[in-house]
């Protein structure tokens, strides 16, 4: 599965999910955190075409020095 690929969210840990948008070419992050500083109404967005999945997963895995 998808999600459980995905790291924690990195502002509060808690779980996150990757939904398809309604647009083709966007994912969003859905943080279950419901306290967390990412959490809106569409969640964290980043933009990438449906076959570059393993990146959009990898660039969100990656995490700062």
């Amino acid at each position: 599965m998808l999600n459980e690929r995905l790291k924690p969210c990195p502002f509060c840990g808690s779980k996150v999910t990757l939904e398809l948008s309604r647009y083709a070419a966007l994912y969003h992050f859905i943080c279950s955190g419901t306290d967390c500083i990412s959490t809106d109404k569409n969640g964290m967005l980043m933009a990438a075409r449906v076959d570059e999945l393993d990146r959009v997963i990898a660039i969100y895995n990656r995490r700062a020095a």
